[in-house]
């Protein structure tokens, strides 16, 4: 596997970034951003970013210093989050797909804020997930309607694993799935009832499990764990 979507990848490395995080990867298909202390764990594991972006007030001043990428310094007091500025960063760039690797766990606004940036980026025409240990988050909506996952890729899933969907709008319409344990076949999921956790990955002989939507905004959540864990 050489990353997670088949074209050009813009890859941004968060804060609570750990090397299990990573998969096999050709970084002359990718942008590597990391976003102020995820640069660390970069300069630790030999990841030869491209942009270290950040108000730097989490990074080693040491490897700071010693940076030979480029770098981008954003003001202390500023809106966006590190990591939203590398996301704008990249789709200034003209990126379409990003993978973010860690930022979930560490802090849970933060963790809930990047999933947040799954939806600003579906808002901006491109789309990604959050990589953190065997955790994978994806957000299907409109433009991202159909995700299959591929169950040949054991770094991630495997037969029996957890896959939990849940509502980010109101109301999700139109949710089919395949190979599933609990099966939707043109059911609806709302807002305020989380029917969707906690489902199942289960193995027929196929290689892929399938959630499809047809309006709304569904948080796909695949590994043994949910956001705060990994």
């Amino acid at each position: 596997m050489n990353n997670i979507f088949e074209n050009k990848v813009c890859s941004i490395f968060c804060g609570g970034f750990e090397p299990k995080d990573l998969p096999d990867f050709s970084p002359d298909d990718n942008l590597l951003i990391a976003a102020d202390v995820g640069f660390d764990a970069c300069i630790k594991n030999d990841i030869a970013v491209d942009v270290l972006i950040g108000d730097f007030d989490s990074v080693s001043c040491e490897n700071l210093d010693n940076a030979k990428c480029e770098i981008i310094r954003l003001p202390t007091d500023k809106d966006d989050t590190d990591t939203l500025a590398a996301v704008k960063l990249g789709l200034k760039r003209g990126y379409k797909q990003f993978q973010l690797f860690g930022g979930l766990g560490c802090d849970f606004a933060h963790s809930l804020a990047n999933v947040q940036v799954l939806n600003f980026l579906d808002e901006h025409g491109a789309k990604g997930v959050l990589v953190a240990g065997s955790t994978l988050v994806f957000l299907l909506t409109k433009a991202f309607s159909c995700l299959e996952i591929d169950l040949n890729m054991q770094k991630y899933f495997s037969p029996s694993q957890k896959v939990s969907l849940l509502s980010l709008t109101e109301q999700v319409c139109g949710i089919y799935t395949e190979n599933l344990k609990w099966q939707l076949n043109n059911q609806a999921l709302t807002w305020s009832f989380p029917l969707g956790a906690s489902n199942k990955i289960i193995s027929n002989n196929q290689n892929c499990a399938k959630i499809s939507i047809n309006a709304g905004k569904l948080l796909v959540v695949c590994g043994e764990n949910l956001l705060y864990s990994f």
